[in-house]
């Protein structure tokens, strides 16, 4: 057997010292931040999910449901939307899109650490303190209704429940008359 040539790998193409493929860009803040260092390895395992997910056009449209979330964290459908709520709760991920269940479409999603739609990207897990709990400053349908062009809410519908019940209601009383 003769000796291997420097540079040449088993199937005779030259060897690159740079390794190819994907890879996941992550910043270096987002290791160093007490939002990620109190993560359940779950929850930290789906952020990095989602990053993957996050090609330059696609982040504010990524699908994630509780089911797939599962799958990928290796846990239950209840711990996986925990991990979920985790990671909405402290910033990482933001709500873009409800779920519309009868569609079988998931929420989408937009990870905070990577631009969307020509925007810069906000990283508000920075701010997220110990403590700060989920209905305080950062709740979960607040971006629902974005307009990507304009980064303005719309006006939600606001239905009067009210309006469609007769407030009169009264019970119907059979009553025995005596003959």
């Amino acid at each position: 057997m003769g000796k291997r040539k420097r540079g040449i790998d088993s199937t005779d193409r030259p060897r690159s010292s740079v390794a190819k493929g994907r890879f996941v860009q992550i910043p270096f803040e987002l290791f160093e931040c007490d939002a990620y260092s109190t993560l359940p390895s779950g929850a930290q395992c789906l952020l990095i999910e989602f990053i993957k997910l996050c090609w330059p056009d696609r982040n504010g449209r990524v699908g994630m449901s509780q089911d797939r979330a599962s799958s990928i964290a290796k846990c239950s459908k209840k711990t996986a939307a925990k991990y979920l709520e985790l990671l909405l709760e402290r910033g990482f991920i933001k709500l873009t899109k409800g779920e519309l269940w009868q569609q079988r479409l998931a929420r989408e999603y937009a990870v905070t650490s990577v631009s969307r739609q020509g925007r810069k990207p906000t990283f508000e897990y920075l701010q997220w303190n110990e403590g700060q709990n989920f209905f305080g400053g950062n709740k979960k349908f607040t971006v629902v209704n974005e307009t990507p062009a304009l980064g303005k809410t719309r006006p939600q519908k606001r239905y009067n429940f009210e309006s469609l019940v007769d407030l009169e209601y009264q019970p119907l009383i059979t009553t025995k008359v005596n003959q």
